[in-house]
């Protein structure tokens, strides 16, 4: 049984060092792409996906601590792991609601610091204009809620070239009103950054999610596991001294 039971926790940990390390490149992803918006549109964005990243490596080296206390049948390394583990759980599954209740005002702070991104544009400040340029473009959007915010920004009837497509004409973002819906649509991104923003990250924080949720219901497994092994070495150790007494 304590065999079975050992093999059972060392088959759990390697999943959980697997989603550990599956966290680690997802969330270097998501802070890599999060770090030009944390500037210009959100801030503390990078915040999230970073946590996340040392979560990730706390849970690899935790995965690794629990499989040497199984190969040294250690039931002090054992019950230390799974004490840890169970209070990892519990974190997580306090951010997870913490998220959720936070979320819609999260988004009200969002549009308001985009917003007053845009404003800095009118600074005349190159590299913010090149930062808000690049992630119109990546995020293939136009101003918050749609490129008509533009207008009131620039005080004329203009955007900026990150909202230009891909091949459009040179000073495709001048002079708006002359051009056609057919023209408008095959020229410019007009689809609000906030929108494709949230879109966006949403992906992200459901591939993140659903990791989270793996790494959980494995977790669990993990604290039974290792309280199960330890309590089988101590039951194994104690039968042993109990044949050399006799």
């Amino acid at each position: 049984m304590g065999c079975v039971t050992n093999c059972f926790l060392l088959l759990i940990n390697l999943i959980v060092l697997m989603v550990g390390v599956a966290v680690i490149a997802l969330s270097s992803y998501v802070l890599k792409t999060s770090v030009s918006y944390d500037v210009i549109f959100i801030e503390n964005m990078t915040m999230l996906p970073m946590w996340t990243l040392i979560g990730g490596v706390f849970i690899t080296i935790l995965s690794l601590f629990g499989a040497c206390g199984v190969i040294m049948k250690s039931t002090c390394m054992l019950r230390f792991y799974g004490s840890l583990v169970l209070l990892f759980v519990l974190m997580e599954l306090v951010c997870g609601v913490l998220i959720l209740v936070f979320r819609e005002q999260a988004g009200d702070i969002t549009k308001d610091r985009m917003f007053k991104a845009l404003e800095l544009y009118n600074d005349n400040d190159q590299t913010t204009q090149d930062a808000i340029d690049v992630a119109q473009h990546d995020l293939q959007c136009c101003g918050v809620n749609s490129y008509e915010d533009w207008f009131y920004i620039l005080n004329e009837n203009s955007v900026t070239p990150g909202c230009c497509k891909d091949n459009s004409p040179e000073f495709c973002y001048k002079n708006i009103s002359a051009l056609t819906q057919t023209q408008l649509q095959e020229t410019l991104y007009t689809r609000g950054c906030y929108e494709a923003l949230i879109d966006d990250l949403s992906q992200q924080l459901l591939a993140l999610g659903i990791l989270a949720l793996v790494l959980v219901t494995v977790q669990l497994f993990c604290v039974i596991g290792a309280f199960c092994s330890a309590s089988s070495i101590a039951k194994e150790k104690y039968l042993r001294l109990y044949q050399r007494a006799m």
